[in-house]
């Protein structure tokens, strides 16, 4: 009985090892190819790790038209998180004499061919979100769309 008992186990076990290696083997089905496609990093994630690293940083803000800049300093670590999808940034500086905090978090979109980068600072009540493509980055203005939270 216990002979009877342990080929049954092992034909069981031989049985479901072939089953699972032939579904395996069994091609993707075309939205699995897309969805593979898409959650996979992309050359653009690439472009986006070359800013890894600690960074210091000038920023330039006009407030209104026709009114001099306000310059402000400070500095920036740059990291790739969650397996290289997201370019995270931790900023700190002093702007108008009150010191900031901000966190950044880059990301390109490989359906849309979009990057997008929601930014959070400490003495502003609004998240930030830059929705042009910041890939390449161009040596030119880009709006700003900040949405207050109320």
């Amino acid at each position: 009985m216990k002979k009877f008992f342990l080929l049954a186990v092992l034909g069981i076990m031989f049985f479901s090892v072939t089953s699972f290696a032939q579904e395996m083997n069994q091609e993707m089905t075309p939205e699995m190819k897309m969805w593979m496609e898409y959650m996979t990093p992309s050359d653009m994630h690439k472009v986006l790790e070359k800013n890894v690293g600690q960074w210091k940083a000038e920023i330039t803000m006009w407030m209104a038209p026709n009114t001099p800049p306000t310059i402000a300093e400070g500095n920036s670590v740059n990291e790739m998180i969650l397996g290289g999808r997201y370019l995270q940034s931790k900023h700190s500086g002093n702007f108008s004499g009150m010191p900031m905090e901000g966190i950044g978090l880059e990301a390109y979109d490989n359906a849309k061919k979009l990057s997008t980068a929601p930014g959070l600072i400490t003495w502003e009540p609004a998240s930030c979100i830059w929705k042009e493509n910041l890939i390449p980055r161009p040596k030119q203005l880009h709006t700003l769309e900040c949405l207050l939270i109320q």
